[in-house]
């Protein structure tokens, strides 16, 4: 049996993905492949005008990522975790 690659996805042309589980196996060499300056741009840009919907669990400062990180260690979020630039939090708290 032939290995699998990237090469073996057909066209995704006209569709839409939000690819997760990137960190191992196909996800993560579907991630690797498709995380092109052209695609994430394509990606801010349909986030921009509310094409995506993601469920977000927490924004957290980045000076406080151990406890992001320990929450998702535990396996009980559900959303994904954003951390924010300590610029973009302190704006906010003005």
């Amino acid at each position: 049996m032939a290995k699998w690659t990237t090469a073996d996805i057909p066209s995704q042309s006209g569709r839409t993905a939000i690819i997760t589980g990137a960190n191992s196996g196909v996800g993560f060499a579907t991630g690797d492949d498709a995380s092109t300056p052209q695609v994430l741009a394509e990606i801010a840009d349909l986030v921009a005008a509310g094409a995506c919907d993601f469920d977000i669990a927490a924004t957290v400062p980045t000076d406080q990522v151990a406890d992001a990180f320990d929450e998702l260690e535990r396996r009980h979020t559900h959303g994904k975790i954003v951390l924010l630039p300590q610029a973009r939090t302190e704006q906010t708290q003005s």
